[in-house]
């Protein structure tokens, strides 16, 4: 999410006047990206099977969720009154549980990633929640320049043989600045259940004066990430880009960090460290958590909160940029409720607007 904030802070100040419009996809075209990586790190929704959905509701997620049968609390369709099950059977696939569990780390990298390794197994599930949906306004000098919704599907997919989470992201400048430049900018990231690293980062980048789609794959079992590239400019001239480079087994992508910090313990006085992968790059992303405030946010009133430090680190050095301060509330949402950076055009902040998980707006 940090890096969608940036490209909306940097972009907005560009000063561009047209945009040529594109049809938007989900995903990032695949064109560049040759056929055995495309098969390999091929993504089937779970909603395109024949199986039958086991996704508990937000609503049922208030009780004590197992692996047992969960009677269904939702009475918005049908079958309110059935039990669901969260346990896999021949006929059915798992979805989306997030009890009280930690992620399940493989004990050889505790000697091969230290540090990282003790960071993933502090991470806890707590905090995903299905189909939750975050409305960020982007402001600058008082002014709406953009908005930003960030989710997480109710859905799982599938990489492979493996599970993943799907969480998405999507920034589009308001219609005031539309006369300065335009984007609508789409990043999809598909993270392993397991371990909780992404296997799959898509960026689609629609601006006034490019498209890109940028594929970031990640073999978690041969340690490489393949970075693959292309940018076409308004007057047609086509680049691409690729990479192929060694990885840590752990590491995070632009849009997965946020909702991986989430689930760390946070504690004040604190340092976590988190390694980013992008672009075949690996750098550090230091977050301190500094203080608990109280905050007033749209409809929220009087919500604690948890004030954060976020750096980047590029080779042990801070970011000559310094800190952005971020703000998540400190209950069991842990949503995210304010962001404010310093760029040369000024203070640029990011505030939440809604929170909806189901459907429903949470306000309190």
């Amino acid at each position: 999410m940090f890096r969608i904030f940036l490209f909306l802070i940097f972009s907005c100040s560009a000063g561009k006047l047209i945009f040529k419009k594109n049809q938007k996809a989900d995903i990032a075209k695949s064109d560049h990206v040759e056929k055995d990586l495309n098969d390999k790190f091929k993504v089937v929704d779970s909603s395109s099977t024949n199986t039958t959905s086991t996704q508990p509701s937000y609503v049922e997620r208030q009780t004590k969720v197992t692996t047992k049968n969960i009677k269904s609390k939702n009475t918005s369709n049908d079958h309110s009154a059935q039990n669901r099950t969260s346990t896999t059977t021949s006929t059915t696939r798992a979805m989306i549980t997030t009890t009280t569990q930690a992620v399940r780390v493989e004990p050889v990298y505790k000697t091969k990633e230290p540090v990282s390794y003790g960071l993933w197994k502090s991470f806890k599930k707590d905090y995903l929640y299905p189909s939750e949906q975050m409305s960020v306004n982007i402001s600058y000098m008082g002014i709406n320049a953009a908005s930003v919704l960030i989710k997480m599907r109710k859905n799982l997919a599938s990489i492979g043989s493996k599970e993943t989470y799907v969480f998405f992201a999507r920034a589009k400048t308001a219609s005031f600045y539309k006369w300065i430049y335009e984007l609508d900018d789409i990043v999809e990231s598909f993270v392993d259940v397991n371990e909780f690293v992404p296997l799959k980062y898509n960026l689609v980048q629609r601006e006034s004066k490019k498209d890109i789609d940028h594929i970031e794959l990640y073999d978690r079992d041969k340690g490489m990430t393949h970075f693959r590239y292309k940018r076409v400019t308004k007057d047609g001239k086509v680049t691409h880009r690729k990479k192929d480079k060694k990885m840590p087994h752990f590491s995070q992508d632009f849009l997965s960090v946020f909702f991986f910090f989430r689930g760390l313990p946070l504690e004040l006085g604190k340092k976590y460290v988190i390694p980013i992968t992008t672009k075949g790059t690996t750098w550090n992303m230091l977050i301190k958590p500094i203080s608990k405030v109280k905050m007033n946010v749209g409809k929220l009133k009087n919500i604690q909160a948890i004030k954060l430090q976020v750096f980047n680190k590029y080779s042990g050095d801070l970011s000559k940029k310094g800190a952005m301060e971020f703000w998540i509330s400190d209950d069991k949402y842990r949503r995210f409720l304010q962001v404010k950076t310093d760029t040369k055009i000024g203070k640029v902040y990011g505030t939440l607007d809604k929170y909806i998980i189901d459907g429903t707006e949470i306000t309190q």
